[in-house]
């Protein structure tokens, strides 16, 4: 059956039109997927973009302690720079004997086990050093800070050292010396006489001297009378322990070091202590110190306070005639466990 030409024009018409019509919903059925996938699509990018910007390879750490000798009773800072990768620093002491106390930036004291990884509170990046005792005439103490990547678990490391001396230990000039001096000489004939000792070589000999000296005053000197907290902790069957922290479930413990670091005898002198709970102890008049004498307390009492909660203690000594009063005074803020 033919069909005239007004009449296929017509059908063409008609199928151009549903053509278009189906093309027009399969592009808008499109677009409407596209835009419930978009914020999907969109987050992910965001996040991939995010993780590559924040996301540092890990190279090393930078530690710098203030200064790479310290004497005994001095406080040095200790910085080292942010990796700005979200992670766990820890910071290790070889301490060889020495008594170390260490704060934050907030003042908090933080107990320190030697020879054990400490992990640092968060956004920390320097600490306080203070040394408190050391056995020897010079001592050095090992550091070790590591940071552990928290995406990718890989540790980084670096590791510092700083020297500590105790000027008492040491042979300083008008300071004390070391009770033995080794003088050693040659001679062509060994003898034993009194004080020496002969070695395996018998043609060399080793002579030991004793010098004691005993704490000098300059009539034409000063006083400098000087206070540090030594001790932070707890007594337990009668020992002192070392923690770093109070507790209200036992007897707590301050221990404070007055000394004489001037070169001529204090007069009589005193100090005051504000415990936690806000009493003050007035000590009675202590006899004078001499150059380089120390006087150290220990001052017992209880808190009863919620766990967690920060308290200060704080020290001050009080003479005649003290050159310097900035290093009479002694606070610190320790938190009860």
């Amino acid at each position: 059956m033919s069909h005239s030409p007004t009449e296929r024009s017509l059908s063409i018409k008609i199928l151009t039109i549903i053509g278009f019509s189906a093309t027009i919903l399969f592009i808008g059925w499109l677009l409407l997927k596209l835009a419930v996938k978009a914020p999907e699509t969109f987050s992910s990018l965001a996040t991939i973009t995010k993780n590559i910007d924040t996301y540092r390879p890990l190279e090393k750490l930078v530690l710098t302690p203030e200064k790479k000798v310290m004497n005994v009773h001095d406080t040095m800072k200790i910085t080292w720079e942010d990796t700005k990768n979200e992670g766990v620093y820890s910071l290790t002491f070889v301490c060889n004997n020495v008594t170390l106390a260490i704060k934050n930036e907030k003042g908090d004291v933080l107990p320190i086990i030697c020879n054990t990884a400490y992990k640092l509170p968060a956004q920390t990046f320097t600490l306080s050093v203070t040394a408190l005792n050391a056995p020897k005439g010079f001592s050095d103490i090992k550091l070790t800070l590591s940071f552990t990547d928290n995406r990718t678990n890989e540790t980084i490391s670096t590791k510092e050292s700083i020297t500590v001396v105790n000027a008492n230990l040491v042979s300083t000039t008008g300071g004390p010396r070391p009770a033995t001096t080794t003088r050693p000489e040659i001679t062509e004939k060994p003898s034993v006489p009194k004080n020496e000792v002969v070695l395996h070589t018998p043609s060399t000999k080793q002579t030991y001297t004793t010098y004691t000296y005993y704490p000098q005053s300059d009539p034409h000197g000063f006083t400098d009378l000087t206070l540090h907290t030594q001790g932070i902790g707890i007594i337990e069957n009668g020992t002192f322990i070392q923690s770093g922290t109070y507790s209200n479930n036992t007897l707590n413990a301050l221990i404070i070091d007055i000394e004489n670091v001037g070169t001529k005898t204090s007069n009589e002198w005193n100090f005051t202590t504000r415990l936690p709970d806000g009493t003050v102890y007035t000590s009675p008049a202590q006899i004078p110190l001499k150059p380089k004498e120390h006087a150290v307390f220990t001052l017992t009492f209880s808190v009863n306070v919620r766990s967690g909660k920060t308290i200060t203690t704080s020290s001050t000594v009080f003479t005649q005639n003290d050159v310097r009063t900035e290093n009479n005074y002694s606070s610190v803020n320790v938190v009860v466990d």
